[in-house]
């Protein structure tokens, strides 16, 4: 009789521990690991990057790929002081200032000449160096600025400290650049853009910004003054 009584209770317990072995959570062996959250990677942030529209300036890496031609294939190519490489073949080309797709359309063309019918050619950016520009004139810190993304003329005239106003002539400000090789120069008035009346110019790397000096007599505020129109850039 009180063996029949302990049967259900048995069966019982024996309910009761099972329950509990599917419902608790599974413990880790010991020395692993386990995640104790969502994955997040997929929202980090990666590490920023030049655009895709970067101007190539001196220094800069680059890697070329020909499709056809191996030994016109290079893992990495440095831009010289004067935004030059040397390649087999079609021997110098001054890139700086061009896009890496504009560097791979100027490769195609100087293979069509000499080598090849219809060339595949990739150019990639391997490492951006040149991201500086030089600002001098009438301005409180001339000197040498690293960039950090995109400028303006208008924000780096004010990361050198901004112009100085007893001196400084604001609607003559000239912007170097080296486009294909060759040397060029705008002219902007600095004063129309702070008033918000004219389009504030992107500044690339590679660029020097000049603030000209009201009533000087200097070879290029004559350049500058010879400009027949704003924000053109002129061979000089």
């Amino acid at each position: 009789m009180k063996m029949t009584r302990l049967v259900p209770l048995v069966l019982f317990a024996a309910l009761v521990l099972a329950a509990c072995a599917t419902t608790a959570p599974s413990q880790p062996a010991t020395g692993s690991f386990q995640a104790v959250g969502p994955d997040v990677s997929a929202y980090i942030a990666p590490k920023a990057a030049p655009p895709a529209d970067y101007h190539l300036g001196p220094l800069d890496k680059i890697s070329v790929r020909v499709f056809q031609l191996e030994e016109m294939s290079f893992p990495e190519l440095q831009l010289d002081a004067n935004g030059q490489i040397v390649m087999p073949r079609i021997g110098t080309l001054a890139i700086s200032g061009l896009t890496t797709t504009q560097v791979a359309d100027a490769i195609k063309g100087k293979l069509s000449q000499c080598c090849l019918r219809d060339p595949e050619v990739i150019v990639g950016l391997r490492e951006a160096v040149s991201q500086q520009v030089t600002v001098t004139g009438a301005v409180k810190q001339s000197g040498v600025i690293s960039l950090r993304g995109r400028a303006t003329l208008q924000s780096v005239v004010a990361m050198a400290g901004g112009p100085v106003m007893e001196t400084a002539d604001l609607k003559s400000v000239g912007i170097i650049r080296y486009t294909n090789g060759a040397r060029t120069v705008g002219k902007f008035n600095l004063e129309d853009i702070n008033r918000g009346v004219a389009a504030d110019p992107e500044v690339l790397p590679g660029d020097v910004v000049v603030v000209d000096v009201s009533n000087s007599k200097s070879t290029f505020r004559t350049i500058l003054q010879g400009l027949p129109l704003i924000g053109v850039f002129t061979l000089f």
